[in-house]
């Protein structure tokens, strides 16, 4: 957390474009710093319960599905890049690089804030349905959808 707060410092005094959108605020304020610990405790949960390795594991599918909330590549690589621009996401990568990041758990922890937020129940239960459903975590509540 420290060295994210220098990073951040650092970009700030450059003057580098940081996120600015009231979609990145909305985002935001489902951080662990904010009010909603319920929806930080609903992704601890989420990242216990699907847990894949870092290096993948074959999914139910026959995809392998890879970190803490056991994406897939192309569902990440999609995701990635339908809120790249609006989040700021990943602004240094090349669109070749995305799928490099899809083991890194703290962006996965990000992406997985972005996509609660911005997707509609329906998809969110369809994208862990087992834990969600079959487990019966169910959905966060304090969402906007």
């Amino acid at each position: 957390m420290r060295t994210k707060l220098i990073l951040l410092a650092f970009i700030l005094a450059l003057g580098v474009p940081t996120r600015t959108t009231d979609k990145v605020a909305l985002a935001n304020d489902i951080s662990p710093n904010r009010q909603n610990a319920h929806v930080e405790e609903w992704l601890d949960k989420l990242a216990k319960h699907e847990n894949c390795p870092a290096d993948g594991i074959i999914d139910s599918n026959g995809e392998r599905s890879y970190g803490d909330f056991c994406y897939q590549k192309p569902t990440f690589v999609n995701l990635v890049t339908k809120y790249r621009a609006e989040y700021n996401l990943l602004p240094y990568a090349e669109e070749v690089e995305i799928p490099n990041w899809i083991a890194d758990n703290e962006f996965q922890r990000e992406l997985t804030k972005i996509v609660i937020t911005e997707e509609s129940p329906k998809t969110v239960t369809g994208m862990w349905y087992t834990t969600i459903k079959k487990k019966g975590l169910g959905l966060p509540t304090g969402l906007p959808n």
